[in-house]
């Protein structure tokens, strides 16, 4: 059901590819996953996999799954990850495990622990169960709760952690959970009213930002069309990745009783996948249909060619 209260159906179209210079289709092919994935119990773990049945989306999702690695995978206290997707521009700095500890002026973080790989998760980011940004990241509520525990390892180059009582911006890669902000901010209010007048239909406030699950500078708007350049940093022994996403307009028609319906699809979410060297492109559009489900016979999809109008 879409903001409108309208019965929608929606078509979501995935295809795995093959991180190379020559982009190609991967053999093992990732459907659509139906609904979110969390690393651990939702609510006290981060999202792994964000679900694909929203009706909309504005611009385009990029999220990435994999780890922080250090040049050649040799033992170093810091790394640096760089992720260019298109428009969109992430960087973090990777620091070895350090925790809190007591010195002669109060608390100051431990020296860093050389390492070789760290998964680019929100537990490793700067956050805490008071930070709706990330509660499940590395933030105390006092000096006492903080000693011994751990900094943020994956940090905003320009926002390190330098004492307990800082707030750094979390950094992240994947997809954030609907609870989390920024996304909670654009769900709209359910109040009172809302129960009265609304309910079960979405706030008439919704901001359809909502639907975004990507990090923050990680939602590209407009929306990605294909062939834009990718480039990812320190998150692979091996060097920097790169290649160009595939461009494939494709087009989605309804087909009913009574004759049949053809919309373009978008493009509104990329999951780059780096330690599998992977990568998974959504295409989506919906159609209302009204009260004529049973008018519907099937759903056909297909590529464009280049001088087919969409």
């Amino acid at each position: 059901m879409d903001r409108y209260g309208r019965d929608v159906l929606v078509v979501c179209l995935a295809g795995t590819f093959v991180m190379d210079e020559a982009t190609r289709v991967a053999h093992e092919q990732v459907a659509a996953p139906i609904e979110d994935i969390y690393w651990g119990e939702p609510g006290a773990s981060s999202l792994r996999i964000a679900g694909q049945t929203t009706y909309d989306r504005p611009g385009t999702d990029i999220y990435l799954e994999g780890f922080a690695w250090t040049p050649g995978g040799r033992p170093a206290e810091r790394s640096r990850v760089d992720v260019r997707v298109g428009p969109c521009h992430v960087t973090a700095t990777i620091t070895g495990e350090r925790v809190w500890t007591r010195g002669l002026t109060g608390l100051r973080p431990s020296a860093p622990r050389p390492f070789t790989q760290l998964p680019l998760r929100y537990e490793y980011s700067a956050g805490g169960p008071d930070d709706p940004r990330n509660p499940v990241g590395r933030g105390y509520r006092s000096a006492q709760a903080a000693e011994g525990q751990p900094l943020p390892a994956i940090e905003a180059e320009d926002a390190p952690c330098e004492r307990w009582e800082d707030r750094p911006p979390p950094v992240g890669f994947g997809p954030i959970a609907p609870q989390w902000q920024p996304r909670l901010g654009h769900a709209g209010t359910y109040d009172s009213q809302w129960m009265e007048q609304r309910a079960p239909l979405w706030p008439t406030d919704l901001d359809p930002r909502f639907f975004n699950a990507a990090a923050p500078g990680l939602v590209a708007t407009p929306g990605l069309v294909g062939d834009e350049p990718v480039r990812l940093e320190g998150v692979s022994p091996d060097g920097p990745i790169a290649f160009r996403l595939p461009r494939l307009r494709l087009r989605a028609t309804l087909q009913r009783r009574r004759g049949r319906q053809a919309q373009p699809m978008a493009l509104d979410a990329v999951a780059l996948a780096t330690e599998v060297r992977r990568f998974t492109l959504y295409w989506r559009t919906s159609f209302a249909v009204a009260d004529d489900w049973l008018e519907l016979e099937g759903v056909h999809v297909r590529t464009l060619e280049s001088w087919e109008a969409p």
